[in-house]
């Protein structure tokens, strides 16, 4: 049996053009994607009722999907900032938004740890 292969959730190709195909400094760049994306995870749990932090932390986790275009994680994140400028908010609504930004993080953490491994064997 074949072992499924993930949809990629960030563009590695254009990560990898980012740092002019130097393995040291992709290596280098995907650690520190890893550490933004592990604080921001962090800091979106803690701040999930408060909803214009909500609002500022999700765009900020925006600017930097973005970068790597990691497509899903930019559209959780659009989506999160026009239900915290929703005045009509329903806790509910906002609670399913930020689970749903939180998933789309930890996938990219994972495609980023994996993308981060094999950079290590290539060197």
């Amino acid at each position: 049996m074949l072992a499924q292969i993930s949809p990629a959730v960030f563009d590695i190709d254009h990560v990898q053009r980012l740092v002019g195909n130097d393995k040291t400094g992709l290596h280098a760049l995907l650690r520190e994607l890893r550490t933004s994306n592990f604080h921001d995870l962090q800091l979106l749990r803690r701040q999930d009722q408060d909803v214009e932090a909500l609002g500022e932390l999700a765009h900020r986790i925006k600017g930097a999907a973005q970068i790597v275009r990691a497509q899903e994680v930019v559209y959780r994140c659009e989506r999160l900032e026009r239900r915290c400028n929703d005045k009509t908010l329903a806790p509910v609504d906002l609670k399913m938004d930020v689970e749903a930004l939180l998933q789309a993080m930890l996938h990219l953490d994972r495609q980023l740890a994996s993308h981060a491994r094999c950079s290590n064997h290539t060197e």
